[in-house]
This record gives structure tokens, sequence and C-alpha cells, in this order.
């Protein structure tokens, strides 16, 4: 019994290394070879006490009512030519796309629909330069994943 116990404690180990490896690879992929969309922001603070300075990001989703959407799903949306996203529908699932149509998963919470991006973290005494922030910079996968990549501005240029 007593040899079992390292044996047990090492494969738990490796299954959370393991774990912890296939997120990391999965977020690279999506960053290297996902769609860069640029998402409409509403106004934002961009400024807390206790973690630092960083931005809760807002969207804008008034294009389309959130009103009686399934709790989670897919926002389905096309690209403009400027790699704007142009809300189309929710849906509950991924298969319901059309061609030229993408997938971005979200879930809905109270009133708000979120896709888990919410915060961006930068550099103290920065604030000022996110502030001119119009869009999102999110990169998505064909799978709906996504991940927050930068902040751009009303002219598509990605603040730093």
């Amino acid at each position: 019994m007593k040899n079992i116990r390292p044996i047990l404690i090492l494969a738990n180990t490796l299954l959370v290394i393991g774990f912890i490896l296939f997120s990391v690879i999965k977020k690279e992929g999506i960053r290297n070879y996902g769609k860069l969309v640029l998402i409409p922001l509403a106004p934002q603070d961009p400024r807390s006490l206790f973690q630092g300075d960083y931005m809760i990001l807002r969207y804008d989703w008034e294009q389309i009512s959130t009103e009686n959407i399934p709790s989670r799903g897919c926002i389905i949306f096309n690209l403009s030519r400027e790699n704007v996203l142009n809300l189309v529908r929710f849906s509950e699932t991924n298969s319901e796309k059309k061609s030229g149509e993408h997938c971005l998963k979200y879930f809905k919470h109270d009133y708000d629909v979120r896709i888990g991006a919410e915060s961006f973290f930068f550099e103290e005494g920065k604030g000022e330069i996110f502030e001119e922030a119009k869009f999102a910079g999110v990169r998505v996968d064909d799978n709906g994943d996504k991940l927050l990549v930068g902040l751009y501005d009303q002219n598509k240029k990605e603040l730093k």
C-alpha cells in the first residue's frame, strides 16, 4: 500500500501538467491560426483599485435583441471588409452556420451576453492609451473558441 501512494501522486501530477499543456497549446493555436474579429465596444471604465489598471470590456450587442436567447450558444456573425463583427443572430449550436458565417461561443449572465473575454489588463499608467478603444480584437477558431489579443481604435489600429 505504501508503494502505490507515490505512483498515484505522480500520475495525478502528470495529468494536471498534461491538462495545463493542452490548454496552452490550444490557446496558442487560436492565437496563431484564429481569424481576427473586431468587436465594437460600449463605453467602459479602465480602473480597478484591487487589481491594478485594467478595463472591463462591454461589447456592443445593440445590433440585435438579446431577450429570449438561449443561456449558452453561438453568436452567428459575418465579417465586414475590415474584420468588424456583423451580428446576424444567436444560435444554440455551431451547426446552424451558413456559408460566410462564423461562430463565437457565448453565455448569458442576467441580462448581459458574455463571451468570456471581458477583462483587458495593461501596464499601470497606460490607461489613457486604452481609453480610445472602440474595438476588441479577438481571435476566433472554427469551433467558436476565442482569445482576446488586443484593443483597437476607431481606425482599426491596435493600441499599444
